[in-house]
């Protein structure tokens, strides 16, 4: 009996919030991508004016914001997914006070 197996590969993926809020009640205070662990990561905020932020080469490690103010900052992330390819993601997040 012959039978055909299909394997599909699912990308590597962050999820990335699109806001926090770091006022120290313990529910979103901290910013973050989340997923699974990927190698050479890099993540970085940086505000409106393109000032860096925050840099970070640690997965665990997220933002904490709390000196900033309420504004829209921009990220960028950027990694080596499971097969070896480089990745990126940028985008926005919402500080929130």
């Amino acid at each position: 009996m012959d039978e055909d197996v299909r394997v599909t590969i699912c990308p590597t993926t962050l999820f990335v919030p699109n806001a926090f809020t770091p006022n120290g009640d313990g529910l979103n205070d901290v910013f973050k991508p989340v997923g699974i662990r990927v190698s050479d990561y890099r993540f970085q905020v940086y505000d409106k004016w393109g000032k860096l932020s925050f840099d970070t080469n640690n997965f665990d490690e997220g933002w904490q914001g709390a000196e900033y103010p309420a504004d829209v900052y921009y990220y960028w992330i950027t990694y080596t997914d499971s097969d070896g390819g480089s990745q990126s993601q940028k985008g926005t997040v919402q500080l929130l006070r």
